[in-house]
């Protein structure tokens, strides 16, 4: 009886090869389609068509993918422009927006839930890193003033002006919106930068 057994056991293992070898076979008489992973690497995936035609499809795709590339201009990255001395007179950021000193301009607030700094480029300069700086004066909101600081803004602008009833804002919607421009003079990067303004004295 055990070799009835050992034969057995011959027989299931040579019909297993069979299976194996058939399952093989079947895979092989499949043709592959090759594509490119974004890495580089290739990836081989089954097809149910012809290399012929995945020659015709990749000749149109490769097509497109040409086509898409040219449409998309090349990042542009911020620069800034100098005088023959070496005095930076602009910054050009990625969206061709351009800052020179005397621009009023918003910086952005480290703050969380606070509005933009409003204040006015004085000058640019270059740090021992080759970082673009830039000098600015600081405008303050009325919400930005102390109380009491306020007070005495408002009474100077009555003692400078004859009484100033003509410089007092009646329009809410204005009054909020007023600026007062400080001395304090203070530097920041120009990454920091997120827009012109306009301010009218």
């Amino acid at each position: 009886m055990t070799a009835d057994k050992e034969k057995d056991k011959e027989k299931e293992k040579d019909r297993d090869r069979d299976k194996r070898d058939k399952g093989r076979e079947t895979e092989n008489s499949r043709p592959r389609r090759s594509c490119t992973l974004e890495g580089g690497a290739k990836n081989y995936a089954e097809s149910d068509h012809s290399e012929d035609e995945d020659n015709d499809n990749n000749s149109a795709t490769t097509e497109e993918s040409t086509k898409k590339n040219k449409k998309k201009p090349p990042k542009k990255k911020s620069r800034y422009e100098r005088t023959d001395n070496g005095e930076i007179t602009s910054f050009i950021t990625e969206d061709d927006v351009v800052y020179r000193p005397g621009d009023c301009v918003y910086i952005e607030s480290r703050r969380p839930n606070t509005p933009y700094f409003i204040c006015s480029i004085q000058d640019f300069k270059l740090s021992k890193r080759d970082h673009l700086l830039m000098n600015v004066k600081w405008y303050y909101r009325q919400s930005e003033v102390p109380d009491s600081v306020y007070q005495h803004l408002v009474q100077d602008r009555h003692n400078e002006n004859d009484s100033g009833r003509e410089l007092v804002i009646m329009d809410p919607v204005i009054k909020n919106r007023e600026l007062f421009i400080s001395d304090y003079v203070d530097t920041y990067h120009a990454a920091a930068l997120r827009g012109k303004c306009n301010i009218s004295h």
